[in-house]
């Protein structure tokens, strides 16, 4: 089971490598994005140090599996819904060049924050560790904020568009529709 969520972790951490170097926009590295590479790229290390060296002791085994296994989806269908759209990646200043309702953007405004943050919960599931925790913590403090600066761009960007896609979708859990 732990070569399994290893494994696991360090495709899905390969996987969001590949898009800050091939899918998103290219712009030099806001230092924010500096700090969230940094950050994870620790917590990466931490998490196999913990597992390898035996420190590694899953609350739940299948929850960790779960939560990975719906971070490495929801990332794939959102991947897919932005391939021709090459968004900026977080802290960057420019402007997105479309606003996108489709695929996951249709439930939720950040779905690759959301996929992210799926990955870290499921680490800390499988290796709870005071390290993890704080290092966990700051990545999800940087994407809160991220989130929010691109929010204010996207009102700036699209006005009512966006203004009417934020009433219709959460910003990182669909919201339920009330009668």
């Amino acid at each position: 089971m732990k070569v399994l969520i290893l494994g696991g972790v360090w495709c899905l951490y390969s996987a969001f490598a590949w898009a800050v170097l091939f899918h998103f926009r290219q712009n030099p590295l806001a230092p924010g994005m500096r700090a969230i590479s940094v950050l994870t790229s620790l917590f990466i290390l931490i998490f196999s140090g913990s597992a390898l060296l035996g420190h590694h002791v899953p609350l739940n085994p299948y929850s960790t599996l779960i939560l990975l296994f719906a971070s490495g989806g929801l990332f794939a269908w959102a991947v897919s819904a932005t391939r021709h759209a090459k968004l900026p990646l977080a802290f960057d200043r420019s402007s997105p060049e479309c606003l996108i309702s489709r695929g996951p953007y249709g439930f939720v405004r950040h779905p690759f924050y959301l996929s992210y943050t799926l990955c870290w919960l499921g680490c800390l599931l499988s290796s709870p560790n005071i390290p993890l925790i704080i290092l966990g913590s700051l990545i999800v403090a940087l994407y809160v904020i991220s989130m929010r600066r691109e929010e204010k761009t996207l009102q700036a960007t699209f006005g009512d568009d966006f203004e009417r896609y934020r009433n219709a979708t959460g910003i990182l859990w669909p919201k339920v529709a009330r009668n």
